[in-house]
This record gives C-alpha cells, sequence and structure tokens, in this order.
C-alpha cells in the first residue's frame, strides 16, 4: 500500500501557518491535470466557521494574484506578490506564465462551482459525510441537528413516558410505577421527570462517558432489581460518584 507524507505544521500564532496551507492547497489544486475540477478533490477542515471563511477568502485571493500578476515584475508593488509565485513556482517546477493559466482556469471553474468548494468545518465535514450513509445508519435522511441539549433531552424523557403502557411496553411500565411508589414511600413526589432530566444532562458530558459505557453494560432485569436498591442505598454516601450520588438512583433504575 502505497502511503503519503504527513506534513505537520506547528507554529505560534501570526508565524504563517494559514499562509503555507494555502499555499498547499494552491499546489495541490494548480498541480492537478484535470484542472476543471481540481479543487472539488480537494477537502480542507478546520474547527470554527471563521477560519473556513477566512482559508476560503485566502485561496480565492491568491488564486486571483496568481492569474492577474505582471509577469516577471521586480517593482516593490508586486514583491509580496512576486513572492507567492516564486513559491509556487518552486515547488511545482513549471513556469509563470503555466501558473498563471492555470490558476485563471481554477479561479473560473471554482466561481461557476462555489458548492464544491470543501473548505469546511469537522463538524459539517461529518454531517455531509452522516447523511450520505443515512440510509444505511437507518436514520431519516432530512434529519436536523439540534446544539440545544436541553430541548433534546425533554423530547427524548417526554417521549419515554408517552411510551408507557402496560400491553405494549410491561417492563419499562413496571420499572417506572415501582420507581414512582418508592418515590411516594420516601414522602417525595412521584413524578421524578425533572430529577431524570437532571441526571440526562451527565450523558452529555465527555468526563463521564467511562461511568455511563459502565452503566449501560451492567443487567437491570426485574430479578436483579431488589440488589440494586439496596447498592444504591449504599451510593448515596460513596464519594465515587462526587456530586451525583441520588440521581445515580435513576438511571440503576
Amino acid at each position: 500500500m502505497n502511503t503519503k507524507n504527513l506534513k505537520i505544521l506547528n507554529a505560534s500564532a501570526g508565524s504563517g501557518k494559514t499562509y503555507n496551507l494555502v499555499l498547499t492547497y494552491l499546489k495541490i489544486a494548480l498541480n492537478k491535470p484535470e484542472l476543471a475540477s481540481s479543487f472539488s478533490q480537494i477537502i480542507a477542515m478546520t474547527f470554527t466557521n471563521k477560519a473556513a471563511f477566512e482559508m476560503k477568502k485566502r485561496i480565492i485571493a491568491a488564486l486571483d494574484i496568481l492569474s492577474h500578476h505582471v509577469l516577471g515584475s521586480t517593482s516593490e508593488k508586486h514583491a509580496k506578490t512576486q513572492q507567492l509565485v516564486n513559491r509556487v513556482v518552486d515547488e511545482l517546477g513549471v513556469s509563470e506564465l503555466m501558473i498563471q493559466q492555470k490558476a485563471g482556469q481554477v479561479l473560473k471553474q471554482l466561481l461557476h462551482q462555489f458548492e464544491d468548494f470543501n473548505v469546511l468545518t469537522i463538524d459539517k465535514f461529518n454531517l455531509r459525510l452522516i447523511r450520505s450513509f443515512a440510509k444505511e445508519l437507518n436514520i431519516p435522511a432530512d434529519f436536523q441537528i439540534s446544539l440545544r441539549e436541553n430541548e433534546v433531552l425533554n423530547e427524548v424523557i417526554d417521549g419515554m413516558m408517552d411510551r408507557l403502557d402496560p400491553s405494549l411496553t410491561p417492563d419499562l411500565t413496571s420499572l417506572v410505577l415501582s420507581y414512582a411508589k418508592d418515590k411516594l414511600d420516601d414522602e417525595e413526589s412521584w413524578n421524578f421527570q425533572n430529577d431524570l432530566k437532571r441526571f440526562a444532562s451527565v450523558l452529555t458530558n465527555e468526563k463521564y462517558f467511562s461511568m455511563v459505557i459502565e452503566l449501560i453494560a451492567a443487567d437491570y432485569d426485574l430479578d436483579s432489581l431488589p440488589l440494586l436498591k439496596n447498592r444504591i442505598k449504599n451510593y448515596s454516601t460513596d464519594q465515587q460518584f462526587g456530586k451525583f450520588p441520588q440521581t445515580t438512583k435513576i438511571i440503576l433504575y
């Protein structure tokens, strides 16, 4: 298997990382034989929309400079432009005239097919990838992304409560009724939805993922329920669960 070298740019702010990334993008785009669609075969990813916009702007500006620069100019006015041209010429090993022609072609095609200009955030790339395999993942093709965790958790919990039916979900219904009864026996409100929502927020916190994995792997059949109840009482003073000793009660049900 042929592998390509991995290049890592590790430098402080303002040292020219973006400049070199743009140069790398230009080198790949201008070195493709099929220039008409060369840029559509390149994916550049970054962390924020602002950074992606800045990268796009710089690439377009660089292509514009390369396609309109004055060949062989040595004037101070064109010094920075000529520096960029020289870098690209050295990297690709072709003439300035060839670079100018290629840059003009790529820029023209890019502006006509801007939707294929793939400089985007990691999140957006993953979203595009998931949509492409929506059928294989068994999810709706028109799914929406929500960044409001509380709304999502509320909807999931409300949906679970709507499923309670002795004839359709007997095990789930029995567990919920048992927990509600225990709440009443402890002279607390039977409605534990707010408790469940508070605990559910733990599921979105990365530092608790290992604990969640352990809980998912545990056995929660009805025969284990009495044992779990006894263990829950002991957990109330166990510092292993930090500030969440009482909320652990819900997930163990």
